[in-house]
């Protein structure tokens, strides 16, 4: 029986960005929602209502 040998491994199908379509403030200014920018990313910011 002969031998396989591993294959290389395959570049991801397509491309991973943060923001596909360009930078965050470019895609807010695209949908007109520059105004709703954050300055810092939060994981459960205080104020948010709770469920």
């Amino acid at each position: 029986m002969p031998v396989r040998t591993p294959s290389p491994p395959r570049p991801p199908r397509h491309s991973v960005s943060p923001t596909p379509g360009g930078t965050y403030a470019e895609v807010l200014k695209r949908r007109n929602l520059s105004g709703e920018a954050v300055e810092k990313s939060e994981i459960n910011p205080p104020g948010l209502p709770k469920p």
